[in-house]
C-alpha cells in the first residue's frame, strides 16, 4: 500500500524551536558533524555521523545509538540548500522529506 492509499501523501507535522544563537552561528553549527550529532541526540540518545556533505545532491550518512545500544543507521540526500535560511533533505528510513528553516529573529530589548 502507497502512501497515495493511507490518506497522509500530502501531510506535513511541522516542529518549532527557537535558538538563542546568531544564523550564521546556526548555519556553522548545521555543518559541523559533532555539533549537529549533539543538537539531534538528546536525552542519552548518541549519534555516529559518517557523512555529511550540506549541499543540494550530497548525503548525510548516520547512526542512531539509542540509550539501550540499539543502532539505527539512517541515510539523507540534501535536497535544496540556501545558506542562512533553509535546509532541505530526503531521508530514506523511514521516506520522508525534512526541511529545516533558518529564520533571523529580532531580539527584544
Amino acid at each position: 500500500m502507497g502512501m497515495e492509499n493511507t490518506g497522509i501523501a500530502n501531510k506535513a507535522i511541522r516542529i518549532s524551536m527557537m535558538l538563542k544563537a546568531p544564523a550564521g552561528l546556526t548555519w556553522k553549527e548545521w555543518n559541523h558533524s559533532a555539533s549537529i550529532a549533539q543538537f539531534q541526540s538528546p536525552g542519552g540518545n548518541a549519534q555516529a555521523i559518517h557523512v555529511l556533505d550540506v549541499k543540494a545532491g550530497c548525503e548525510w550518512c548516520l547512526t542512531m545509538i539509542g540509550h539501550n545500544e540499539k543502532s539505527d543507521p539512517s541515510q539523507a540526500v540534501f535536497i535544496k540548500i540556501a545558506p542562512l535560511e533553509k535546509v532541505s533533505f530526503s531521508a530514506a528510513i523511514p521516506t520522508v522529506t525534512l526541511i529545516v528553516f533558518l529564520k533571523l529573529m529580532k531580539e527584544k530589548r
